[in-house]
């Protein structure tokens, strides 16, 4: 059911709803600049630090920083990082580093990790890879059990 304004009131309902928008926006502007100032100072700070305990400085990092990472895994390990976080129901940014790593993988080992992907991209590659839909398409759970008796 839509909100009536009565038309005495209307005009300034509107105007305060404009003002409010207006406000928003000068407050997210203020917000975003303050957040490049911390960002830059955090910078600056871990700068410093890195000179003097290069071990320590990368507890300042703030979460809008990007570090890069290097590890260490055995196709099992690759397997399990694709299934989870090439998923539709992983976050868009998580995703697009998850199957930048599974396409570095299928470049050097094809065969190996020819089934890497998201959970929900599962039945598609199979599909692709061998002309077919798997024969156990969605995991059953299984009931209720009876008890003899």
């Amino acid at each position: 059911m839509p909100l009536i304004i009565p038309k005495k009131r209307q005009t300034s309902a509107q105007t305060l709803y404009r003002t409010n928008k207006v406000v928003y926006a000068m407050l997210l502007s203020l917000r975003l600049k303050r957040g490049a100032v911390l960002t830059d100072k955090t910078g600056e700070v871990y700068d410093a630090i890195r000179r003097k305990i290069s071990q320590a400085a990368p507890y300042i990092l703030t979460n809008a920083h990007r570090k890069r990472v290097l590890i260490r895994l055995n196709a099992r390990e690759m397997y399990h990082i694709s299934r989870l976080r090439e998923d539709a129901h992983s976050q868009w940014d998580i995703q697009n580093i998850a199957r930048a790593m599974s396409n570095k993988a299928k470049l050097t080992m094809p065969l190996v990790f020819a089934f890497l992907g998201g959970k929900d991209k599962y039945n598609e590659i199979y599909q692709n890879i061998f002309g077919q839909a798997p024969k156990v398409a969605e995991a059953m759970l299984p009931g209720a059990r009876k008890i003899k008796g």
